[in-house]
């Protein structure tokens, strides 16, 4: 079921990055990415724009600059991937996919949140457009039907995406997380993040966060909501300038946060494990699959893809949170002895260098059963014995007030802010 499931979201396309690995016919690309820019999703407590609506956005859409992100990031995939009109090898070397978009060429994945489906429809656009007169379209002579053709997607389900957004209820996860929240170790992660526990009661005090908030997921959110102003030319307070709160400490806050979200394998297996199971099934019955899968994920989805695959590079430019319109490359090759292989390569940031990936355990052609293996061997697939019940006792449980955040618009009831030192 999880492997039909995520079979529904390839999508084909074309890319243009050469392979250090000579000798190999590329067969089949699929691509994780994050969604572009958008406006915050939940004020922080003491924001001073805590009744801004953000139109015409609305909150946790995309941005004009969040659009532009992904429509380049779809040029950059048909460059790398796609037959040129003129019939000219795109970039990779690699005649993957035709110019013309074909029904059944393509199929696109995303999750329920608004801005990975807003995501998926620009990065499209950039991906495929009339090549001739066959599919352009009048459109009041407004030359739109000369430039955009329209590409369905599918959404996965909140209740039962295990795959981008991992929504889908789990009490086994859930019960994970709150221990994880409550260790001792992850306080104090966080506490190094910020400097010492100095600057942590700066932020929490100025911020108005709760204890609560400060233990799970809150320094990450205050990151995410600074960061979507700064992007937005919107003023920040003065205490975020300070002691180099923003955007310095609370990056690599924010880090910690994304990477406690996939720290074990249970974790990751029990939030993304159709994410993982999908990406293989897909590689070994190529044959039956469109030649290029695209999901529109989240921060946390690519970065769970990452550690599932083991991936590792030396490149500086491939290390750090993943970034707006962050994408994951997974290649599946066939050798000059008909071996099947994948190749890894990972875009961190819009704008930013392709660099090669290569699994732990394994070389830059890492051989499909052996990339199989690696992930059986490290309980990153799904197992029959998964306990994804929902228990009583952990209903609001922090990791479902993770999910509630991403995937509403609405504000989160915060406690009401405490009065605070003035600086």
């Amino acid at each position: 079921m999880a492997y039909a499931l995520l079979a529904v979201i390839c999508v084909v396309i074309g890319t243009s990055v050469s392979s250090s690995v000579p000798n190999t016919t590329l067969l089949n690309v699929q691509l994780l990415f994050r969604h572009g820019a958008r406006t915050p999703t939940q004020p922080y407590p003491t924001d001073p724009h805590l009744n801004d609506t953000y139109m015409p956005y609305g909150l946790g859409h995309l941005t004009q600059l969040g659009r532009e992100m992904a429509y380049m990031l779809g040029r950059y995939i048909r460059q790398r991937y796609v037959v040129g009109e003129d019939g000219s090898a795109p970039a990779s070397g690699f005649r993957l996919v035709e110019p013309e978009y074909r029904q059944g060429a393509l199929l696109v994945n995303t999750s329920a949140v608004s801005r990975t489906q807003e995501t998926a429809q620009a990065v499209l656009a950039g991906l495929f457009y009339p090549p001739g007169d066959s599919q352009q379209w009048r459109a009041a002579g407004s030359g739109l039907g000369q430039r955009w053709i329209p590409i369905s997607y599918n959404v996965l389900p909140v209740n039962t995406d295990r795959a981008l957004i991992g929504s889908a209820p789990c009490s086994a996860r859930d019960q994970e997380v709150m221990e994880l929240y409550n260790s001792t170790a992850y306080k104090r992660q966080l506490e190094r993040a910020v400097g010492n526990s100095s600057n942590l009661r700066y932020i929490q005090e100025h911020a108005g966060l709760s204890d609560a908030d400060l233990t799970s997921q809150g320094l990450y959110f205050l990151y995410s909501d600074l960061r979507c102003q700064e992007d937005l030319n919107i003023t920040l307070p003065s205490w975020a300038r300070q002691r180099g709160v923003y955007p310095d400490l609370l990056s690599v806050a924010a880090d910690v946060v994304v990477e406690s979200l996939s720290t074990s394998s249970d974790l990751r297996r029990l939030t993304w494990g159709d994410l993982t199971s999908g990406i293989i099934y897909v590689a070994k019955n190529h044959g039956s699959q469109p030649r290029m899968c695209l999901y529109s994920g989240h921060d946390t989805t690519v970065e769970s893809a990452i550690k599932s695959f083991g991936l590792e590079t030396e490149d500086p430019a491939g290390n750090g949170l993943p970034e707006f319109t962050a994408c994951l490359f997974f290649e599946l090759h066939k050798d000059s002895n008909g071996t099947l292989g994948m190749q890894f390569f990972y875009r961190r940031e819009a704008g930013g260098p392709l660099v090669r990936m290569i699994p732990k355990g394994c070389g830059p052609f890492c051989r499909l059963d052996k990339m199989e293996a690696l992930l059986v061997a490290k309980r990153e697939l799904p197992l029959p014995t998964d306990n994804c019940t929902v228990h009583p006792d952990l209903e609001g449980s922090l990791v479902n007030h993770h999910l509630h955040h991403v995937t509403t618009h609405g504000r989160r009831p915060y406690r009401r802010p405490r009065e605070r030192k003035s600086t």
